[in-house]
């Protein structure tokens, strides 16, 4: 538990993942972090927000899978 009494548990992440999607569709990374911040704590929205970048950069599997078949 942090100093806002925010830690990470299911419910914590139930509860931020409500939130997120009951705000709208179009939530910006850092808006996204904060969030998750006060629902699961500091460290949780850290390491969280390291995953949506690293997510967001990656390629697509349908894309992976297209190119693969159209190199056969």
């Amino acid at each position: 538990m942090d100093e806002s009494g925010a830690f990470r548990s299911p419910r914590s992440w139930v509860k931020a993942s409500r939130l997120i999607t009951s705000i709208s569709d179009d939530v910006s990374l850092d808006m996204m972090q904060k969030i998750i911040e006060q629902k699961c704590g500091l460290d949780a929205s850290i390491e969280f927000a390291g995953y949506l970048r690293l997510a967001s950069e990656l390629v697509p599997v349908s894309e992976l899978v297209t190119r693969i078949l159209h190199t056969r």
